[in-house]
């Protein structure tokens, strides 16, 4: 039995795989590359939810820096808007 010289944790959304590789650190590389690659494309309704999330929270917090630096109305001016 080889001697296992690496131990390496992937992270794929909802499962964890542990590889024990003996290659070189091309070798690895490449591999991890496929994995990654692999991964995307199997995964792209869940990828898509993720950055449709990250994208909306950007916009939310330009949206709140911007309302910090306008000046402060009266909640009643604003439902009087919504009328």
């Amino acid at each position: 039995m080889p001697k296992v010289s690496r131990i390496v944790l992937i992270y794929i959304p909802l499962t964890v795989k542990i590889m024990f590789q003996t290659a070189s650190d091309s070798e690895l590389k490449q591999l991890l590359k496929e994995v990654l690659t692999e991964t995307l494309n199997e995964q792209r309704e869940l990828l898509y939810e993720v950055f449709t999330d990250v994208l909306e929270d950007v916009g939310l917090a330009k949206a709140i820096r911007e309302g910090q630096q306008t000046e402060q109305v009266d909640r009643g001016e604003v439902f009087n808007l919504f009328e």
